[in-house]
C-alpha cells in the first residue's frame, strides 16, 4: 500500500488502473436506477461497508507474523459483539433455520479461509497488490452467477472479465 512505503511497477500500476476499471464494468446496471431514499441509503451503506473492508485488509497487514491467526480470532470476537449488539437493540432472534444455518456456516468457513489466505499473503508480499486482487471479488460473483445461475454475461461484463484477468497477470509483474 502506497500509504505504508510501497511502490509498484509500472505494470503492477497499469494492472490497477485496469482493475478498477473492470469492476466499474461489471458492477454496472443495465437501466440507470431512479434516485430514491432506498437507493441513497443502500449507496452510503456499501461505501461504508467497502471503506471498513479496506481499511480491516489494511490493517490486518500491518500485523505481525509472529501473532499467527490471533488477529483473526480477535476480529471475530469483535464481529460477534457487534452482532449480537445490533440484534439486541433491534428485538431480534439470532436462531436459523437448518437450510440457512448450514448456509451460514459454509459462508463463514469460506469467509475465514479466505481472510487466512490474506493474512499469510500479506507476510509474503505487497499489499497494494494483494489487496487488489482480493477486490475483486465482483468478478467471483458474475463468474458464480454464470455457472450457478445460467446467467448471461452482457458485453461490458465480459469485457470487465477479460480486463480483470489481464490486471491480474500485470500484477503478478514484479
Amino acid at each position: 500500500m502506497v500509504a505504508f512505503g510501497e511502490r509498484l511497477s509500472t505494470p503492477a500500476l497499469v494492472g490497477v488502473a485496469g482493475a478498477v476499471a473492470s469492476m466499474l464494468l461489471l458492477c454496472r446496471r443495465r437501466q440507470p436506477a431512479a434516485p430514491s431514499p432506498h437507493c441513497t441509503r443502500a449507496l452510503i451503506l456499501a461505501m461504508l461497508a467497502g471503506v471498513s473492508f479496506g481499511a480491516f485488509l489494511a490493517l490486518l497487514s500491518q500485523t505481525s507474523p509472529e501473532a499467527g491467526m490471533w488477529p483473526l480470532a480477535i476480529a471475530r470476537c469483535a464481529s460477534l459483539a457487534i452482532l449480537l449488539s445490533y440484534a439486541y437493540a433491534r428485538g431480534q432472534s439470532l436462531r436459523l433455520d437448518p437450510a440457512p444455518r448450514r448456509l451460514a456456516v459454509g459462508v463463514g468457513i469460506l469467509d475465514m479461509a479466505a481472510n487466512t489466505a490474506f493474512l499469510v499473503a500479506v507476510a509474503d508480499g505487497q499489499l497494494a497488490v494483494i489487496g487488489l486482487l482480493a477486490s475483486l471479488s465482483p468478478l467471483g460473483t458474475v463468474l458464480l452467477a454464470r455457472v450457478m445461475l445460467r446467467e448471461r454475461l452482457r458485453g461490458l461484463q465480459r469485457l470487465g472479465t477479460a480486463m480483470a484477468m489481464g490486471s491480474v497477470l500485470l500484477l503478478a509483474i514484479r
